[in-house]
């Protein structure tokens, strides 16, 4: 029953002892929804990567041609913090090291 009245003991025990779920971690994971053709949107399990959210960091920063300095900017670290909190920011110096390293190759 999914009854309002049943309550998060009921889901839980039907989480331990469902046979359809092939993992028995309860925690809480990231959802992850892109659009597949027309008005199709998919949903699915979300995994952060470090390195890829610095790539796509370094990437957008030579693009559009940003000055190096923007992750100390109050600004970038609060929108950081709403949009992935997870996600570590750089130094610049870092940063330019990153950058160094594509150029140089």
């Amino acid at each position: 029953m999914g009854d309002a009245k049943q309550g998060t003991s009921h889901l839980r025990s039907h989480f331990k002892s469902c046979k359809l779920r092939t993992t028995r971690d309860i925690k809480q994971s990231f959802l992850k929804t892109h659009k597949e053709g027309g008005e199709t949107v998919v949903v699915g399990n979300y995994v952060f990567n470090q390195q890829n959210a610095r790539d796509a960091l370094r990437k957008m920063i030579i693009l559009q041609e940003y000055p190096m300095s923007m992750v100390d900017h109050i600004g970038f670290k609060e929108f950081r913090d709403v949009v992935q909190p997870l996600f570590k920011v750089i130094s610049r110096n870092t940063l330019k090291k990153d950058i160094m390293k594509d150029y140089n190759t």
